[in-house]
Order: C-alpha cells, then structure tokens, then sequence
C-alpha cells in the first residue's frame, strides 16, 4: 500500500471527462487498499448543480482554498474563476494554482510516496518535480495530450525559441518521473523517443465506466422538446473549440438542409460556440442546432436521441489522443463518424473495433455524404453499436484501467 498524492488541474466535482477519469482512478486506487489525497481546483470547468451536491464544497483558507470529501478521499480545491473569465485572470489564477499547489503539497499532512500528476498542462510537471524533492518522493506524469506539440501543429505557438524551451520543460519532466504513461500507442512512442530511459514509458489507457452508463428510451423529454425521435440525429457533444473541427460537421448540415429527416445536434460549451450560434441563424440552417452544455443528468436522453456520434479532429494537426468522448459513446453502444487523419489513434480504434465510419477529408461534402449513407443503413449502425461496445468493453474498462495504476504504483514503491 502507498500513499498516493494526486495533482490534477480538474477533478470531481467538475463535470468533465477528465475529471471524472482521474476522480475513477483516484477512488479506484483507494479501494485497492491505497491511502489518497487530491489537490485540484474549484469546479470552473463545466460546473454541474447536482455533482456539487453531492460533494460539498467547503471553506478552509481565507476562501482561496476550499475542502472537500469525494467517496471518503480529502480534496483541496484551489479556488479557480470560470474559464470564461477574463484572460489575463485566467493567467493569474493558472500561476496562483501552480503556487499554492506547491506549497499545499509541501505543507499538508500527507506525506506521499508517489504523486500522480495528470497533463495538460504541461507546466504542472514541474509542480510534482517540486513537490516530490521536498517530501522525498516519486511521481508518475501522465500524457493526456501531447504539449508542446498540439499547440505547435495548431498553429497556436510559432515562436521557435518559446518551442525550444517548452521542449526543454518537457524532456525536464520526463526524464525525472520515475514513470510516465501515455494514453495511446503513438503518444507513448513520442515520449519514449524523448526520455533517456524508454523503459519508465508506460500505455495505460483512458477508461470507461460502464456502471455509470445509464440507458433510456428514444422518446424522452429531450428529443420531444426538439422534436426529433422520428429524426435520424447526428450529435456533437462536447468542447465547442478550434481542434474539434465542429465547423466541418455545420458545413456539412448546411448541405443537407433539405433533407427534414436530418437533425444535426452540436452540444457544449467553449470559444467558438456563439460564432457557431451566430452563423446556423445567420444562414437559417433550421436542421442544425446549437445547444449550451447540458448536466450530467441529461445526457443519457441525448445519447438515446442520438443514431451516430461525430467526433471531429484536424487531419494536418491533431491526430495523437483519442478524445474521451470516444470511449463514452462506444460504452451507449453508439457508432462514430470520425473526421480524423488516418493514420491517427482514433482512426486505428474506430477500425479496430469496427465501431463506425472516418472520414478523411475536410470536404464537407464528403461529411455529408457519409452522414446520407449511414441514415441508409440503421441494421449496420446497430452493429457497428454493438460491436464498439464490445470493443471498449475489452479495451477500456475501468477496472483494468484502475488496476494497471495500481500495479505501476506498487512497482515504483518497491
């Protein structure tokens, strides 16, 4: 048994993927005989009513930092504003994070062996660097996304001598975890070809939680507000930014405005959800619709809605990770259809698993194309359903996941 620190910019009680992956492992960890602490953030994320009230949320110091109890483990909450704020407070409150973490890390009654430290951002290694010198021990750094890479192939940083050093920060972190996991295969290649012992590069996988998965019927109170159970529905669920390429998935609806039996649902929250908003009323696309973030609660009824899942990713810069969203839609036994390079880890799974379709072209007719062909073939969709859940089942469920942490844990502690 080892105590376990775990050091993650989100957690429960924010309600996304992230959080809820690392909150799993965290109570898994525990039940595996584990003592576990968790230093995070206030929900800032995607905040949810019913997730807070079931986890409290109160003050400790001065306001700033707050405590918690999730499933019997303490949780220091950093307070954090919504990221809608303000960026130069978005800025301050990332630093203040990274400080009073280092600093509660240090000073709280926990002394751990082994510090868990989920990414992005990058820059949070550094925090686990710092706290694991101070208290005398290890930490794992797992690889969510691969930074600086994704920022640079978007397109985001150009600066060559602020690549550099983020390079630099990187191989830094690596090369003093005594482990670091990667959620895919080619995400874990690109570590290991960067540490000087490939050896402490681990695939440990994103899970899902197939108790948690709650079914309901195809008329609900979702699809009767918007009309759509006799439609054949597409939905986006998920964060409404540049790298999900949700702009293809509108040009390809607006193609098929007239076919009044396609609902294209686009679900979420994030930069480009107003401009989205602003353009489907600006062209009349009656078809498509543009709905805020939905509560956990909810989103039983818009996977029952649903008959394909589109999962968006830019073919010429983002193709290392498999969105979380993935494993989700595969346990609602739900085909994809997938905009996505393919060589691509997300490609290599819906292939794999036979779990849908992918789409590599940003032709929006080519989406659309797809989208007319799969409405043409619900017994295979049904299949491609089932067969995704299969797949997942193997692959992904959370248990095994759980367990591979555990082991590694053990392993590093010995």
């Amino acid at each position: 048994m080892a105590k376990v620190l775990i050091l993650s910019l989100i957690f429960s009680p924010d309600n996304v993927s992230t959080a809820h992956i690392i909150s799993g492992i965290a109570e898994d960890l525990k039940e595996y005989g584990h003592d576990v602490c968790v230093i995070s953030t206030t929900p800032h994320y995607h905040r949810d009513c019913s997730l807070e009230a079931k986890q409290p949320i109160r003050n400790w110091i001065l306001g700033i930092i707050k405590k918690s109890q999730f499933n019997g483990i303490p949780v220091y909450h950093i307070a954090m504003p919504d990221k809608h704020c303000h960026k130069l407070l978005r800025i301050i409150s990332w630093l203040g994070f990274h400080f009073l973490s280092t600093i509660l890390g240090f000073c709280i009654r926990f002394k751990a062996d082994v510090i868990l430290v989920p990414s992005p951002p990058l820059s949070i290694g550094i925090n686990a660097y710092l706290i694991a010198k101070l208290t005398g021990s290890k930490y794992i750094y797992n690889v969510q996304e691969l930074y600086p890479d994704i920022a640079v192939n978007l397109g985001v940083i150009t600066n060559k001598g602020l690549i550099r050093w983020l390079a630099s920060v990187e191989s830094f972190i690596y090369n003093r975890a005594a482990a670091v996991t990667s959620i895919t295969e080619s995400i874990q290649n690109k570590v290991a070809a960067r540490m000087r012992d490939p050896k402490k590069a681990f695939l440990i996988p994103n899970f899902v939680d197939f108790g948690d998965i709650v079914e309901a019927p195809r008329a609900n109170t979702f699809s009767q507000h918007y009309q759509i159970e006799n439609h054949f529905v597409v939905t986006y669920a998920g964060n409404l930014g540049i790298p999900q390429n949700v702009v293809f998935l509108i040009e390809a609806g607006k193609l098929l405005q007239m076919e009044k039996e396609i609902t294209i649902l686009i679900v979420g929250d994030g930069t480009e959800k107003e401009a989205f908003r602003r353009y489907v009323e600006s062209e009349r696309l009656s078809n498509i619709h543009v709905i805020d973030y939905q509560s956990y609660s909810v989103m039983p009824l818009i996977y029952a809605t649903t008959d394909v899942f589109y999962v968006g990713q830019a073919l010429d810069a983002h193709s290392d990770g498999i969105p979380s969203k993935t494993y989700r839609i595969m346990a609602n036994q739900k085909p994809i259809l997938a905009v996505t390079a393919p060589a691509s880890d997300l490609a290599r799974c819906i292939d794999d698993s036979a779990a849908g379709r992918v789409v590599a072209s940003e032709n929006p007719s080519d989406l659309a194309h797809a989208i007319l062909e799969m409405k043409a073939q619900r017994l295979e969709l049904q299949q491609c359903g089932q067969k995704a859940y299969q797949y997942a089942v193997g692959a992904f469920e959370r248990k095994n996941v759980s367990r591979q942490y555990d082991q590694l844990i053990r392993t590093i502690c010995c």
